[in-house]
């Protein structure tokens, strides 16, 4: 802002076409959605057999190893290392051999099957803005309350 009042007024105009262009394109998007929601049908079957595919587990993985000490980059090319060996040999990555998960972690056949449990996935996440089930009800009933609240302005 130094010396921009004087000399540069123009500079502080040129920052707001993005800024309004923005506002409107998420109007926009909040229309849309308004007539989307009520016309969706979520079919509560097909989620839950398509939460079971393994590759999505990864991040379970790679934050088990994390959790014991190994540095995430490590673990991170560790999970890497032993999903291209799953494709390699045609097997799913919640089907690794033992002999394999051992090199990677002395305990992780131990824990290896509760790793790709959607529902232990979705407990085990409790980090702000992730989907456990208690921290999206209490989101919920956050935005259920403050919309109440705007709606009755």
């Amino acid at each position: 802002m130094k010396s921009l009042p004087l000399t540069y007024n123009r500079d502080l105009q040129e920052d707001k076409e993005p800024l309004f262009d923005s506002a409107d394109t998420i109007e926009s998007s909040l229309e849309i959605l308004i007539a989307m929601i009520p016309e969706l049908n979520i079919k509560t079957a097909n989620c839950l057999e398509r939460a079971k595919d393994p590759l999505l587990f990864a991040t379970d993985i790679t934050d088990w190893l994390v959790q014991r000490q190994v540095p995430f980059r490590e673990a991170h090319h560790k999970v890497g290392e032993l999903i291209g060996y799953c494709e390699k040999n045609s097997i799913l990555l919640s089907e690794a051999p033992e002999s394999v998960l051992s090199r990677i972690h002395p305990d992780l056949p131990k824990v290896w099957k509760e790793l790709f449990d959607p529902q232990k996935s979705l407990d085990r996440k409790k980090t702000i803005g992730a989907p456990n089930p208690s921290s999206v009800r209490q989101r919920i009933a956050h935005w259920k309350e403050r919309l109440k609240t705007t709606n009755a302005l």
